[in-house]
């Protein structure tokens, strides 16, 4: 586009005269089969460690730290272990994961992000106190406090692909024994029969319609979903419901107030829709969010350069083509092996612009 031109010290590329532009879109096929070699590779080596109870991540579980004299191995953090058995501990008492989160905060002690932060030199984040019910249940399903090494929970479908699929706990790698256990075997136990007792589905196995659309005009917190016997669904502040009033204020709205202010915004948005229908739809879309439209373009980016390739793989499959079979510059085993990776790329490709 610019008009620069490419010479190469060795003098095999120059592309003011089309010398070896050829060589270049064959060199970068085989480099791309290099990388997915290699990605199969790193793999293997990868699953080895899982399948041996060799640690894959990096980072360590809240309450250990990394080995100081054994590569890949786990010991105790003498800060945060003895935080991970009082959790187990308290919810062993009462199973109030909400009180726990009060005494932790009352007790002034870091939840693990703040305390990586302050590991990482990081500047401190406000509110270093607030543990979430979230991060309670993660510690408290976290099968390494019991000396296990657990890997496997995830895995990538392709080395292209950045997104991280989820795998069924029966299908994990599990080694016991493998460092010093924070919790024993049968509190651990105890403690899972206890969180699945507690799972209680809805009765219309629905998802509240305000889900994850509420927030306090205070404190800027989530408002959660209460529904007591026999009374209609109210909203209520997550932060006065966890630390009181020293956090926020306590107040509320019914689901059937909300209805009403939700409805009467609607009436009246859908009659300024009706009556000034350009306007409407002119301001509707200059209020489309940046992030959208840029996420829109990248898109549409990728869909012209998937769609380039896939018809530059039929040129270069007919080149391959004229290659083994005119100037006999390959092999028929070379040109067999580049026509199965054309087509697989193209594959790829193709599936790439359908998604899109």
């Amino acid at each position: 586009e610019y008009g620069v031109q490419l010479l190469t010290a060795d003098d095999m590329i120059n592309t003011a005269t089309g010398q070896g532009t050829d060589l270049v879109l064959v060199m970068n096929m085989v480099n791309e089969m290099l990388v997915s070699q290699t990605s199969r590779k790193l793999h293997a080596v990868i699953d080895y460690k899982k399948e041996h109870g060799e640690r894959t991540g990096t980072i360590p579980p809240y309450g250990y730290m990394k080995d100081p004299e054994r590569k890949g191995h786990l010991v105790p953090d003498p800060e945060t272990s003895g935080v991970v058995q009082l959790i187990y501990r308290e919810f062993l008492i009462d199973q109030n994961s909400h009180r726990i989160m009060r005494l932790l905060h009352d007790r002034q002690i870091m939840c693990p992000g703040a305390y990586a932060d302050q590991k990482r030199g990081k500047p401190p984040r406000p509110h270093p106190y607030d543990w979430s019910a979230e991060t309670i249940r993660d510690i408290l399903h976290n099968r390494e406090y019991t000396g296990a090494t657990v890997s496997g929970k995830t895995y990538k479908p392709s080395y292209k692909s950045k997104k991280q699929v989820d795998v069924p706990p029966e299908k994990w790698y599990v080694t016991e024994g493998t460092h010093e256990a924070l919790i024993d075997a049968d509190s651990f136990n105890t403690v899972q029969k206890i969180m699945e007792g507690r799972v209680r589905p809805q009765a219309d196995h629905g998802v509240d319609k305000y889900a994850h659309l509420l927030t306090c005009a205070d404190c800027g917190k989530s408002l959660f979903a209460k529904r007591p016997k026999k009374k209609q669904t109210s909203y209520y502040c997550w932060s006065y419901r966890h630390y009181g009033s020293m956090r926020c204020t306590p107040h509320s709205i019914s689901q059937k107030a909300l209805d009403t202010i939700v409805l009467t915004v609607l009436r009246q948005v859908t009659a300024e829709a009706r009556d000034h229908e350009q306007d409407f739809v002119d301001a509707a879309l200059s209020a489309l969010d940046e992030t959208d439209r840029q996420s829109a373009k990248r898109m549409e980016a990728d869909l012209r350069k998937y769609r380039a390739r896939a018809a530059e793989i039929d040129t270069l499959t007919a080149r391959a083509f004229e290659e083994y079979a005119v100037r006999r510059t390959l092999t028929e085993d070379q040109f067999r092996a580049l026509s199965a990776a054309y087509e697989r790329e193209k594959t790829d490709c193709q599936t790439a612009v359908d998604r899109l």
